[in-house]
């Protein structure tokens, strides 16, 4: 058969360049159908923003300020390489380590430390297991310090009767507990000297999942201890 039309001719070659690139295995990764979700939340105090990496690439698409989160970021799993970077032309590293990520599992990692000289940044890794329950309306809640310098404490929420969540020494990563909806209280304790340290209030709405987590320290001033909220789902 003789072909009339020379583009018919350049639609062959170009489906058997593709089909022998996929043969010699140099063709580009597959998607993954069930990649890791990851969340990345910046903790570093004075207001330092960062770039979230794994194995070299950029995955957020905006830069993360202080106390800020990505929210969930579908990657690559598997053993991977995760970098957190500043924002400069530099691009200087702040931290970089190893991890695994399994498929369709959810994790937070908090970037906590003190950059600068003399600093020391490390993360906090969360598997985060909770999930919405469509019986029960209370919500799910979990406490996580990431507050450099803090003393140890209690956390209490609500008055009577209080949920809490004992010794939070830091990088403590609490289990989920359930409080009731709406308005509560949230109390941080001195677990030495039982004197409240942090006193502030936080609205949870019904079936919600929520990870609170302390930042800054316990001096007074502009970087005196704070709590915040992530809502997970």
């Amino acid at each position: 058969m003789k072909l009339k039309n020379p583009s018919y001719l350049l639609v062959i070659l170009l489906v058997f360049a593709v089909l022998s690139c996929k043969k010699s295995g140099i063709d580009l990764p597959a998607v993954q159908t069930l990649p890791a979700h990851l969340a990345f939340v910046n903790v570093l105090p004075k207001g330092f923003p960062a770039n979230f990496y794994i194995n070299g690439t950029r995955q957020n698409s905006n830069r993360i300020g202080f106390v800020e989160s990505s929210g969930y970021l579908n990657v690559i799993t598997g053993m991977q390489t995760i970098s957190f970077k500043d924002t400069t032309i530099s691009r200087s590293v702040y931290f970089t380590s190893a991890i695994n990520l399994r498929p369709d599992t959810l994790y937070t990692i908090f970037l906590t430390g003190k950059p600068g000289n003399g600093g020391n940044i490390s993360t906090v890794q969360t598997i985060d297991t909770a999930i919405v329950d469509n019986v029960n309306t209370k919500p799910k809640v979990r406490f996580v310090n990431v507050a450099v310098n803090a003393p140890a404490f209690t956390v209490y929420l609500k008055d009577k009767p209080y949920i809490k969540f004992s010794n939070q020494t830091y990088k403590t990563v609490s289990v989920f507990d359930r409080v009731d909806t709406g308005r509560i209280s949230i109390k941080l304790k001195n677990i030495n000297t039982n004197a409240i340290i942090l006193s502030d209030s936080i609205t949870l709405q019904p079936r919600g999942v929520y990870t609170l987590f302390s930042y800054n320290s316990n001096n007074n001033g502009i970087d005196s201890l704070k709590v915040k909220s992530i809502v997970n789902h």
